[in-house]
């Protein structure tokens, strides 16, 4: 300022990246249910343009006999298109949301703390929402003003104002001072300051100058008293705004930034699905990020699909009020692999097998490596065969490509007058070997994460839920709610150690990341735990983790955790040690002989000290058998793993 310039501020908020693609997802369903003339679904849409009753709507369709072109609609006044700009700020149900605490992925409002703190604000207006971005903050918080907040806002603490003339400006904050606008506006209304005035004393407060300061409250005072404002009255009021500016928050700010919160907020809520979709996409550099967002996804009901080469497009997309995956978020499928896939899809349609997946899509593109990355990722599951034997099958369809492309660039087809049903009799045969067993679930889910960065079509934990229910007491999403100093146990798998030796060289300390389904989270293991645990964290198989619980909290107000770990054993080892009986759950279609014969083998192979009972599940009804006492089993991963490969998974539970 002193050189005559003017500061200007641009944030480059990822945010509004989400809301474009948001936006761009929901106008694409409308597009296709508009062309569908789907009045029904077209009234359940909060159309922000213009606000649609069914009727107006059922009026506009029955208008034209051929209901498909959009720019019809825009001729009769009625515009369909979701624009977040428009929107009104008075929608109860995006309120609602906000106040329920259920704001991961919503802007600002995202930490555990925060969604604490709205669970007992319970905004119901755009102003409450603007002060909460202002006051989720460390002066605030330790200060007690968040607590004075919330209780005169729900009339269990009654309003005080500092001096009567401050009512109107304090009060859509409750009699407190929250924003740095209103010392000025204090200023003006109490000490008759100019607007320019009022910010230089707003400036020279917030930056605490001393010898500034001590001229304006001499000012200050003497505007009041020619106001008729008492000393006394005046130096009270200039000491609360002195202490207030020392932690005030801009207002233009705060307002900007609830603004962008609710726009993210109300398409959550009305637009859930292609909000998640367009989170993701902005995200997929994150895999942290990812995971919480697909698991907060799932606990919405909304299904998120693998990549498919017959269906992903580059970025996350919503078929169906689901989301499937991107393509782009395969390691290894650089973009010109990607372009070549896409482009042949396009030109000859959906692939009907690996075969034909490598003999369209050009081979200088795609080598073995990325084929292989593309079987682990599940982008091949669309073609019915089980990952291993796509695996196992790779080469020979290399082969068969290689061989028919060379043929095609050689010009062979037009030896015999390029004849359909000649060339498809002179391709070579698609050979699979059907006996070949899926991998091992756990194995799949590996080599899965190994080619996208995180588990997708299921989690190594998931198979473990109806044994973490009596075994743990904690997941890794609800860690910042339990006290300081608790211990939890966890079930959890290892993405990552780094060890330390110590100083003295008496021993190593680890730092172990761990996984569930609800996030990921790093905890310390000490030279003495570390060594008593080192080949259960590096054993590769989902483990049961008890931990200690510290807190502390930086000075955005977020909740950092600390966690020692006290002790850890592999999952499969406890509930094998647990388990009483084994309990199989299979169809009465399933129940043929070959399958039982297969049953046989399993029960010969995995003895152990569990009773075994079987239920046969009927059409209407299911059919419970112990079967003798000389069949007894071991409650292991690796008996559940083969029969599920018979019967499907779930066929197995441990009691």
């Amino acid at each position: 300022e002193d050189a005559g310039l003017v500061k200007f501020d641009f944030l480059g908020l990822k945010t509004l990246d989400v809301i474009y693609h948001a936006e761009r997802h929901v106008n694409a369903r409308l597009e296709r249910e508009l062309a569908e003339a789907d009045v029904e679904a077209l009234g359940s849409h909060r159309h922000v343009a213009r606000r649609m009753t069914k009727d107006e709507l059922k009026a506009a369709v029955e208008a034209k006999t051929a209901y498909v072109d959009r720019r019809q609609v825009r001729s009769e006044g009625v515009d369909l298109t979701l624009r977040c700009s428009l929107l009104p700020l008075v929608d109860p149900d995006v309120y609602k949301l906000v106040g329920r605490g259920e704001t991961l992925g919503v802007f600002q409002l995202e930490s555990t703390g925060f969604q604490e703190l709205l669970k007992r604000l319970k905004p119901d207006c755009f102003e409450d929402v603007v002060a909460a971005v202002a006051l989720y903050r460390p002066g605030p918080l330790q200060t007690g003003m968040v607590d004075d907040f919330i209780d005169c806002k729900h009339g269990r603490k009654q309003i005080e104002y500092p001096h009567p003339t401050l009512e109107d400006v304090l009060k859509p904050t409750y009699g407190g001072f929250v924003y740095q606008e209103q010392v000025m506006q204090a200023a003006q209304v109490m000490a008759g300051y100019s607007l320019g005035g009022a910010d230089l004393l707003r400036r020279a407060m917030g930056k605490k100058k001393m010898e500034v300061m001590a001229k304006e409250r001499v000012k200050f005072v003497k505007g009041c008293d020619e106001r008729g404002i008492p000393e006394p009255e005046a130096t009270r009021v200039f000491d609360l705004m002195e202490k207030f500016a020392g932690y005030g928050f801009n207002k233009s700010h705060s307002a900007a930034y609830a603004l962008v919160t609710f726009h993210t907020a109300y398409l959550k809520s009305y637009y859930p699905v292609e909000f998640m979709a367009a989170l993701l996409s902005t995200e997929v550099g994150s895999t942290d990020n990812i995971v919480k967002y697909i698991a907060e996804a799932r606990s919405m009901g909304i299904e998120v699909l693998p990549p498919s080469v017959n269906e992903a497009d580059k970025s996350f997309t919503v078929p169906g009020g689901k989301i499937r995956f991107g393509l782009s978020a395969i390691k290894g499928l650089g973009d010109a692999a990607l372009q070549a896939v896409l482009d042949a899809r396009a030109a000859g349609g959906a692939f009907s097998s690996l075969y034909d997946f490598c003999e369209r899509v050009p081979l200088r593109q795609l080598n073995k490596k990325t084929l292989e990355t593309l079987v682990r990722s599940g982008a091949f599951d669309c073609f019915d065969r089980s990952r291993a034997q796509l695996m196992e099958a790779l080469e020979r369809a290399i082969d068969a490509a290689r061989s028919v492309q060379k043929s095609a660039e050689a010009g062979q087809g037009s030896l015999f007058g390029g004849s359909p049903e000649l060339a498809e009799a002179i391709k070579p045969k698609e050979v699979y070997d059907d006996e070949l067993p899926e991998w091992r679930e756990l194995e799949k889910l590996k080599l899965e994460k190994e080619a996208i960065g995180f588990y997708l079509s299921g989690h190594p934990i998931n198979r473990y839920r109806q044994d973490l229910v009596r075994m743990a007491n904690a997941t890794v999403g609800g860690l910042e709610r339990k006290d300081n100093g608790a211990e939890v146990v966890l079930g959890v798998v290892v993405t990552a150690i780094r060890e330390r030796p110590l100083r003295d060289g008496s021993g190593r300390l680890a730092f172990v990341t761990v996984e569930d389904v609800t996030g990921q989270v790093e905890a310390m293991a000490s030279a003495e735990v570390w060594q008593n645990c080192e080949a259960v964290f590096k054993g590769e198989r989902p483990i049961l983790v008890k931990m200690r619980v510290g807190k502390n909290t930086d000075d955005e107000g977020n909740v950092q955790l600390r966690l020692r770990v006290l002790n850890a054993r592999a999952i499969d080892d406890v509930r094998q040690e647990r388990a009483k009986a084994v309990v199989l759950r299979v169809k009465d279609v399933e129940v043929t002989e070959p399958r039982l014969t297969k049953l046989k083998q399993v029960f010969e192979q995995h003895q152990g000290p569990c009773g075994v009972r079987m239920v046969v599940q009927l059409p209407e009804t299911e059919v419970e058998m112990m079967l003798p006492g000389s069949i007894q089993l071991a409650a292991s991963d690796e008996m559940m793993d083969r029969v599920e490969q018979l019967f499907g998974h779930g066929s197995v539970q441990f009691q």
